[in-house]
């Protein structure tokens, strides 16, 4: 929510944005990574990266359907970070994979979050949650990387952080 800045102050104040803000502790994370060691960053190129759209996809953790209750960005190199979109199918996908994409041309998938400079976390009302699927669904993100000041050490793990409620 947006409220007026403290201490007279012009323009809004926002509330806390990231995973610490939560009012849960998330239990399931999708990131940027480098291609075979989701444990690393991306490397976003500092040529040819003015426009570059990557995807990274994961293979989803559950045993039964689930939903969450909240979720968060996760921000990391904001120097080059455009936006990010998540996608769930049931198009097996190499889990962990990385690769350049044009997701209108390769995944039939269902939007599931996204974030843009200026989005917040989100808190659904009691007795709502957002569907994230099954045992046999993938997940894809799409991160679009604006590198046009040609960042060489530009390196990101950006992505988004969900509260599962146990069943």
């Amino acid at each position: 929510s947006v409220a007026p800045a403290p201490g007279g102050l012009s323009g809004p104040r926002r509330d806390p944005v990231g995973p610490d803000a939560l009012p849960c502790d998330p239990s399931f994370e999708v990131r940027a990574h480098a291609p075979g060691d989701p444990d690393a960053p991306f490397l976003v190129p500092a040529q040819g990266a003015e426009d570059l759209y990557q995807c990274f996809a994961f293979k989803a953790p559950f045993t039964e359907p689930s939903q969450a209750i909240a979720w968060a960005p996760i921000i990391d190199d904001e120097r080059v970070i455009h936006h990010w979109i998540l996608y769930r199918t049931q198009q097996p996908q190499e889990d962990g994979g990385g690769f350049p994409c044009d997701l209108s041309l390769q995944l039939q998938a269902d939007f599931v979050a996204g974030w843009a400079p200026g989005g917040e976390n989100v808190m659904m009302p009691p007795g709502v949650a957002l569907e994230l699927g099954g045992p046999d669904d993938w997940y894809v993100m799409q991160v679009h990387y604006h590198n046009a000041a040609q960042y060489a050490d530009a390196a990101d793990r950006s992505g988004v952080a969900f509260c599962v409620p146990e069943t």
